[in-house]
């Protein structure tokens, strides 16, 4: 059972799915920072609690008191859901493709993120913002502003996160070629 506030706030990092460098990024902390706070040496600032609240909907009454859910019940997951949604078809890719340029490796998850409902975890978040810099952190979690920190969007970043896809995906088809041939290798070394 979890008894204290920095247990769970621990839990919560874990049933997100970051990583404590990842986690520490979405709240605006350093690594070090969290791992202070889940080893119970310093505690949960209130400024992290409206980070975690506001962010990630974590219910607040359950981190500092284990009473209720984890995360609180209400429609803002489903407009980041969408928003994730706007983000794929400004892109114009498909699912699988978009994942492959975000560098996440699980599409089916992404689809059943968006089919169920489910808060999108901090990684898709952190993957999204990291390869799209000209989307807004504070629209993709609040809604807040416009989606494009510039009015006009910039043809050329979109061709070159194309160039990426493209590179990346090229890239996928030599190593499976590479371990296609060394297998062949070994096979034949085998043989002999």
């Amino acid at each position: 059972m979890l008894t204290s506030e920095n247990e769970r706030f621990k839990e919560i990092r874990k049933l997100l799915n970051y990583k404590q460098e990842d986690f520490g990024k979405i709240l605006g902390v350093r690594h070090a920072a969290i791992s202070q706070i889940e080893n119970n040496k310093r505690p949960v600032s209130q400024r992290i609690k409206v980070i975690l609240e506001s962010k990630l909907n974590v219910n607040i009454e359950w981190l500092e008191k284990g009473k209720g859910d984890y995360f609180l019940q209400d429609s803002k997951t489903r407009k980041v859901i969408d928003r994730v949604g706007k983000i794929i078809y400004w892109t114009k890719l498909d699912i699988q493709s978009f994942c492959r340029m975000i560098g996440y490796n699980d599409p089916e998850g992404l689809m059943d993120v968006i089919a169920k409902g489910h808060r999108p975890n901090g990684v898709i978040i952190v993957k999204i913002l990291d390869t799209f810099r000209e989307i807004r952190e504070d629209w993709l979690l609040e809604g807040k502003g416009k989606m494009l920190k510039e009015d006009e969007q910039d043809k050329s970043e979109m061709k070159l996160y194309k160039e990426i896809y493209e590179l990346r995906k090229e890239r996928d088809r030599l190593e499976k070629e590479n371990i296609r041939l060394r297998n062949q290798l070994s096979n034949n070394t085998n043989n002999d």
